[in-house]
């Protein structure tokens, strides 16, 4: 699936040939025309379209035991719940971030969200703010619902 890199619409292929026929170089000049919104982008190589399909191919392993339970060898089953789930306040570990078609998670590990780091919800109105370590971070509530965290006991917070 390509998308226009401007205006993000879905590119096809019959729409991309309609949008290169008024064009001069007869198709020779490997660019890709949005017919929405006339932006040209190269096109893709296909040694790189072949990589991107191999690794939406790939599905990721499950976690099966929280990082929590490997350092203390606890039997007791995982409690996953969405970050929105949690009171402000709440201290969590991150054991999952959903991966989407769009790339948030990749943003999210950007930002240090990443599977094992322990997050403290500071508040939940007007946006989530969160707080890792020493970074605070303001996230909407669709990037927040992709943070699936194991809510940790006043004992177990570091």
């Amino acid at each position: 699936m390509r998308v226009c890199a401007f205006c993000g619409q879905e590119l096809t292929q019959e729409g991309i040939e309609k949008a290169c026929r008024g064009c001069g170089a007869f198709g020779g000049c490997h660019l890709i025309k949005c017919p929405a919104c006339g932006y040209e982008q190269p096109q893709e190589p296909r040694w790189l379209q072949k990589l991107v399909a191999w690794v939406r191919r790939r599905q990721p392993e499950p976690i099966r035991v929280s990082p929590l339970q490997e350092i203390t060898g606890g039997s007791e089953p995982l409690q996953r719940l969405p970050l929105t789930a949690l009171q402000a306040g709440s201290t969590a570990r991150i054991v999952h971030i959903v991966q989407d078609s769009e790339g948030h998670w990749r943003k999210l590990t950007a930002l240090g969200i990443m599977p094992g780091a322990v997050v403290r919800l500071v508040q939940k109105f007007p946006s989530y703010v969160l707080q890792i370590g020493y970074t605070t971070l303001a996230l909407d509530h669709q990037l927040t619902a992709q943070i699936e965290v194991e809510p940790l006991t006043t004992e177990s917070e570091p």
